[in-house]
């Protein structure tokens, strides 16, 4: 079974993605974590086969929070999730993929 884990802060968006998902539970598992420890712990403590981060999430130094996780975990796909898309200097650096909110 592949294990995805998403890391949304926002609630609503968080139960949007869980809805999607919610069609290949018996193929997926599906964790989440909400902020940087629980993402963290997360992490340590299960296999995770791709990762799902909103962009927004800071770490406690302010910098992006999923930068931090594609440097640990460069082997993991990591798909960014993001509310604006906004063509910075090194935004995708580490990440697989850049979805645009809403999700459909």
């Amino acid at each position: 079974m592949q294990t995805i884990l998403i890391i949304e802060n926002d609630i609503e968006e968080l139960d949007n993605l869980l809805g999607i998902f919610q069609e290949w539970q018996t193929e997926l598992q599906i964790l989440t974590a909400r902020d940087e420890p629980s993402s963290w712990e997360t992490m340590k403590n299960n296999q995770v086969d791709l990762l799902l981060c909103s962009m927004e999430l800071k770490d406690k130094e302010g910098n992006r929070f999923i930068e931090g996780l594609t440097e640990k975990f460069p082997y993991i796909p990591c798909i960014g999730m993001t509310s604006e898309h906004k063509e910075e200097p090194g935004l995708l650096q580490g990440i697989s993929a850049l979805h645009e909110r809403p999700y459909n």
